[in-house]
């Protein structure tokens, strides 16, 4: 009787079946739970050996065993979270400066800041911590804060000057807009360009009444009527700065803007909105080339990527033909030179005033505040 119980009991603590539920090391606990069903190798379970007998207490612990596999096995799994691409390279130039970099492969002379950003497969651009669901690419100039009014106003000053020493008026504003014209290929889109063609407008405006012993006088007169904008007011539009942080939490702001780097980077420092901005870019001009860059270079979905601005031809056109969307926000004192017919009306989204973007992408409305234009 002594030899078969003997037997009995070498024949349970070899049996591999019934040891697979015996697990004795936490890593033996770690692999029945990673792979459910897998038959865990019988030197790490615990059982009787040779010279133990199956005790009460040996029961209970294998027993209290088994119930933490099964509960490891059937528990819910922690999802994978998607790989992270490598964050985008950009190409550094000998002419960068001041924080601004030059892209020299841009013929418009692509002078971009960085802005963070990480792209992770099959989801939207994650700036830090906020998930964002679109990006909006802004215009400055009389889409957040007044430029051209100053300049007309200058502009009136000038005209009835040149009225005042017998000039015609009309002739005189075509000659000055041809002037500007001219201007643009040595001075770009800076103040100083506009006052040089005052006083180029007035030399000719005079040249064409016959010599004026006082020519060199009055040109000195009609460039001192265009320097208050090398210096003018920050007035921003209605509603920028409460819509803009309404639209931060779920939105990408980036702004485009051309024109002088400096003067343009003084008037985003004035106006107080470059902490609601994740980055601006600033061009000498803005073409359906430029905006297919900032979109490569950003990582940006054409089909969550809106341009929004008061020009057809900066803003717009070259934002459709980019294969972009469009917001086109009118402003009545929108430079003539910038007025332009919109190529593909179907595709544009017209809006009244900058606020008016927080209903479109379904954002609770601010209260109105006061604000200039």
């Amino acid at each position: 009787m002594a030899n078969a119980a003997s037997k009995r009991r070498r024949a349970r603590s070899r049996s591999p079946q019934r040891n697979a539920t015996l697990p004795r090391s936490s890593r033996a606990r770690s692999l029945a739970s990673s792979r459910p069903g897998t038959v865990v190798p019988s030197s790490c379970c615990v059982g009787t050996t040779r010279s133990s007998p199956w005790g009460d207490q040996c029961v209970a612990r294998q027993l209290r065993i088994c119930c933490e596999i099964i509960a490891w096995a059937s528990g819910p799994r922690k999802p994978r979270l998607p790989s992270r691409q490598p964050r985008c390279r950009r190409q550094a130039t000998p002419r960068a400066r001041a924080g601004v970099r030059v892209d020299a492969h841009d013929p418009a002379c692509y002078n971009r800041a960085h802005i963070p950003w990480e792209r992770h497969t099959g989801m939207q651009p994650i700036l830090g911590t906020r998930r964002v669901d679109r990006t909006l690419l802004i215009d400055a100039d009389d889409t957040l804060w007044e430029n051209n009014i100053f300049y007309m106003r200058c502009t009136t000053r000038f005209l009835d000057y040149l009225e005042s020493l017998g000039c015609d008026r009309d002739t005189a504003l075509e000659t000055l807009q041809a002037c500007q014209q001219e201007m643009l290929h040595t001075h770009g889109y800076s103040p100083e360009g506009f006052v040089a063609a005052l006083g180029l407008a007035c030399e000719r405006s005079l040249a064409q009444n016959g010599d004026d012993p006082r020519a060199a006088e009055s040109v000195a007169k009609a460039r001192s009527l265009g320097e208050p904008v090398l210096s003018p007011p920050m007035v921003l539009l209605a509603d920028v700065q409460p819509t803009l942080a309404a639209l931060r939490p779920t939105s990408q702001l980036v702004l485009v803007t051309k024109g002088d780097e400096i003067i343009q980077q003084a008037k985003i420092q004035r106006s107080g909105l470059a902490p609601l901005f994740d980055g601006q870019y600033i061009v000498r001009e803005k073409s359906a080339h430029t905006y297919r860059r900032v979109a490569a270079e950003l990582g940006l979905s054409p089909g969550h990527t809106w341009m929004v601005g008061n020009s057809p031809k900066s803003d717009i056109n070259p934002a459709i033909e980019a294969g972009l969307g469009a917001i086109f926000i009118p402003h009545r004192h929108t430079w003539t030179a910038e007025l332009q017919e919109i190529e593909r009306p179907e595709l544009v989204i017209p809006l009244q005033r900058f606020a008016d973007l927080l209903p479109l992408f379904g954002i609770e409305v601010v209260a109105s505040t006061s604000g200039g234009g």
